[in-house]
């Protein structure tokens, strides 16, 4: 049984990387985000990497609904608004429905790995904050036992992941489309309405207008800076913000607490963190390389 569940995760790792990584993936999603219009054009090669998906999604739908087992999880949510009263404007039926799973899907996998691999890195990169982290941890944590309530006393995790978030957003732009024209204040310009407008969050995260010594990383930010809403803007803002955010940063909570209270982290100097130019998410052209190494009792 273990060895199945073991295959069955490294199957939807497999697929996930199909879906969310590559050159032509990259391609892909830059069409499907800045030029829609064409997407009928590949729309077959987009959707093939998603069929796995498809086929367990339903397969799950059909066979609880059929059963009528409950396990009050996210598939029993799910049938609950496809068997509920729907909106005249939007249905939850068909592909909005999967899209609704894959939003956690992705906030699973691949925003907390962005999140988690970015926050390693800059703390291997400025070992005082790791240090300050594993005291934190240490005096809050006991028998290595992590509970939510552990982790909503740690102020100084918190103040990494925000730091982190500002400058790897996982989804570097905000797309929303206007629900009126709207004049921008200064110029000549109007933004019609039902047009759709893609917001940097990397250009807002390191604008000195807001922050002080923008490309640094500091979790010791003052909380008066001008701007302080990157860990929303990360996840979007608003009521269409990520339905997978809080779920999202629980999995890079427990991520970074669980290595940084095990292991000790340098930087691989020698390697290279680019990123990729051929994705819509923040993603490391080669990975992030950062060396692990297991603390002793007396590592402090």
């Amino acid at each position: 049984m273990k060895q199945s569940h073991v295959n069955i995760r490294k199957r939807l790792f497999l697929q996930g990387q199909k879906i969310l990584s590559g050159a032509k993936r990259g391609i892909i999603l830059i069409i499907l985000f800045y030029l829609p219009e064409i997407m009928a054009f590949i729309e077959p090669f987009s959707k093939r990497p998603a069929e796995f998906f498809r086929r367990v999604f339903w397969d799950s739908m059909n066979t609880r609904e059929k059963i009528g087992y409950k396990r009050e999880d996210l598939i029993d949510s799910l049938l609950t608004l496809k068997n509920g009263e729907q909106m005249s404007n939007f249905k939850f039926e068909g592909d909005n429905l999967l899209a609704q799973a894959v939003a956690f899907y992705i906030a699973g996998f691949e925003a907390s790995s962005t999140a988690i691999t970015f926050a390693l890195y800059e703390l291997a990169s400025h070992p005082e904050y790791e240090k300050r982290l594993y005291n934190e941890i240490k005096s809050i944590i006991k028998n290595d036992e992590i509970t939510i309530e552990a982790l909503n006393e740690m102020n100084f995790l918190d103040a990494v992941l925000e730091e982190t978030l500002r400058l790897y957003p996982p989804l570097p732009v905000i797309d929303r489309n206007t629900l009126r024209d709207y004049k921008l204040p200064g110029t000549d310009l109007t933004i019609k309405k039902d047009t759709p407008v893609y917001i940097s969050l990397n250009g807002i995260n390191t604008d000195s207008k807001y922050f002080s010594n923008p490309i640094q990383f500091n979790p010791l930010r003052e909380k008066d800076e001008k701007y302080n809403s990157t860990g929303c803007l990360a996840f979007g803002i608003g009521p269409r913000s990520c339905v997978g955010q809080r779920l999202g940063i629980l999995i890079t909570k427990i991520a970074v607490v669980t290595l940084v209270m095990h292991y000790k982290m340098s930087l691989n100097h020698n390697k290279k963190n680019v990123f990729s130019p051929l994705t819509v998410f923040t993603n490391a052209a080669s990975g992030v390389h950062v060396h692990l190494k297991r603390r002793t009792n007396k590592d402090s």
